[in-house]
Parts: C-alpha cells; sequence; structure tokens
C-alpha cells in the first residue's frame, strides 16, 4: 500500500518538475528571442551621418 502511494507521489513530482522545467525553458526562449529582436532591430538604424563638409573650390 505504501509502495502504491510513493510511487504516485513520485510519478506527480516527476510531472511537476517536468512542467517547471519546459516553462523555464519557454520562458529563457521567449526572453532571448526578445533580446535579440530588440538589439537587431536597433542594429538597423543607420547611424547619423557627420555634418556635410563644405569644400571651397
Amino acid at each position: 500500500m505504501q509502495h502504491a502511494q510513493f510511487a504516485e507521489r513520485a510519478r506527480r513530482s516527476a510531472r511537476e518538475i517536468g512542467l517547471a522545467v519546459a516553462l523555464t525553458l519557454a520562458g529563457v526562449t521567449f526572453l532571448v528571442a526578445a533580446i535579440h529582436r530588440s538589439s537587431s532591430e536597433t542594429a538597423s538604424i543607420p547611424a547619423p551621418q557627420a555634418g556635410i563638409q563644405n569644400q571651397a573650390n
């Protein structure tokens, strides 16, 4: 009887740990994608040109 209760508890714990790991990986993936997307948008903005230089002829 105790063995069955222990086995059921172990299965629940394993399921909860698996769910926690999956959600953590999903969160980390989302965070990395958001940071990467943000940095690539910033990098795509062209740098301002240095002032137009007038050359005397």
